[in-house]
């Protein structure tokens, strides 16, 4: 939900059904019509063994601070790059050999490429992403048209929740 033009506040409703409660903030920083930057921050809650039987009854809590950083070449083409920090009480190193989640999330760095089309009212979006703390690769497609998104992101070595929905909308109006 964007609260202002340059401040936007949100969940990711999919993943808590997974029991992976988020909130996350975006904040525009640049926005210019060649190129656009801002700065996120996101946290979640989770118990390791709600992804996996096998792993420890540990909940792990996370600050996920980062930034993304857009440019668009061609009136029609924006590539955006971004990533993000995880901040956690909990050790790396005690995270390795768990059972893994789409759902869940750790220091990740990603690219997208978006393509507009009719004449920029819709737009193709792909993307991939690497997790950094879970070691998993994840690949992405989404369709924008204007006020509702729908695609998905896939992440093929994941244990659980290999595909994740992307779902969103939007609706604005001046006050």
């Amino acid at each position: 939900m964007g609260l202002t033009d340059f401040l936007q506040v949100g969940t990711g409703v999919s993943r808590n059904f997974y029991q992976v409660y988020n909130l996350n903030a975006k904040a525009s920083l640049l926005d210019r019509p060649d190129y656009a930057a801002a700065v996120v921050l996101g946290w979640e809650s989770t118990n390791l063994k709600d992804i996996g039987v096998l792993n420890p009854d540990l909940r792990v809590q996370s600050w996920l601070p980062g930034a993304v950083f857009a440019v668009s070449p061609h009136p029609q083409l924006a590539i955006a790059l971004g990533g993000k920090a995880r901040i956690s009480g909990v050790p790396a190193s005690r995270l390795q050999g768990l059972a893994t989640s789409g759902a869940l999330r750790g220091a990740e760095v990603g690219t997208d490429v978006s393509v507009a089309y009719q004449p920029q009212a819709n737009v193709i979006s792909a993307g991939v992403s690497y997790d950094l703390t879970y070691h998993l690769f994840g690949v992405g497609l989404t369709h924008h048209w204007p006020g509702l998104h729908l695609g998905a992101h896939f992440y093929p070595a994941a244990a659980r929740y290999r595909v994740q929905p992307l779902i969103s909308g939007g609706l604005a109006f001046d006050l």
